[in-house]
């Protein structure tokens, strides 16, 4: 009974200051690494590092560990360093950043005999946030088709850049996949694709619905006129933050 008691203390108190950890290292990153990229007028586009340490805290510690430390972060960040008015959705969106990673590795815990191919739905993922972005871009008619030329924005877009974007597409899609086949010991339950697939979802509803949509309220302008250029960073950020959460992750022993 008493060593019951004295190993549920240990991970209690192991469990809230590794939340403290992680707050406090995405409150750092809020600080030093945050840029604001204008979009329809307004500095609607936040590009930081803070969803980092608080997916990785869901993954570690579950999901109620992962909400605790986005939601402390958001309100801690907005205190520190508030970049306009206060709006609460945002923290609702900053602890299902850490909510989600912990429910999907707790499912991956559960089912993890369950042959789920991963690399395949992140190869769908991101051809499909692929897909999405031209489509957005087609319906805002800032992309199209004149005598055979690709116009973007009213200028004629070089076939380097069309290459380049189904390049980098192509690209991003077999990160995973390579990473798996050149190096067996990441393709455990915490190899890159279950990670890039945590990422890819939780940055689809928090980043591109979620907040999107809150942005859309505050502004009082349309969803659509904020979601190209969410669309395009998140593209680039999904397989950033994707690498850099499975590089540190086999540096941190909670993870074995």
């Amino acid at each position: 009974m008493k060593t019951t008691v004295i190993k549920k203390t240990r991970f209690t108190t192991k469990t809230v200051v590794n939340i403290g950890l992680f707050t406090a290292i995405s409150v750092v990153l809020k600080l030093l690494f945050e840029v604001y990229i204008p979009l329809a007028g307004f500095s609607s586009l936040r590009v930081n590092f803070t969803t980092v340490p608080i997916v990785m805290s869901g993954m570690i510690f579950g999901p109620v560990a992962g909400l605790i430390t986005g939601a402390i972060s958001d309100i801690l960040c907005y205190v520190i360093k508030p970049g306009g008015p206060y709006f609460p959705g945002f923290t609702i969106s900053s602890a299902l950043t850490g909510w989600i990673p912990g429910m999907i590795f707790y499912l991956i815990r559960k089912y993890k005999n369950k042959d789920i191919n991963f690399n395949f739905l992140n190869i769908v993922s991101v051809f499909s946030l692929a897909t999405i972005i031209l489509g957005v871009l087609i319906f805002q008619n800032n992309l199209g088709l004149e005598n055979g030329k690709v116009i973007l924005l009213g200028t004629e877009l070089s076939s380097f850049f069309v290459v380049l974007y189904a390049l980098i597409v192509v690209g991003f899609a077999a990160v995973p996949l390579v990473y798996a086949k050149n190096k067996s010991e990441n393709t455990g339950i915490y190899g890159l694709d279950k990670i890039f697939f945590t990422v890819t979802l939780t940055q689809i509803v928090t980043s591109l619905i979620l907040n999107t949509w809150f942005l859309s309220m505050m502004f009082d302008q349309g969803f659509i006129v904020f979601l190209p250029g969410r669309l395009i960073t998140n593209f680039v950020l999904i397989p950033l933050f994707s690498l850099i959460i499975f590089s540190v992750q086999k540096y941190i022993k909670s993870f074995n």
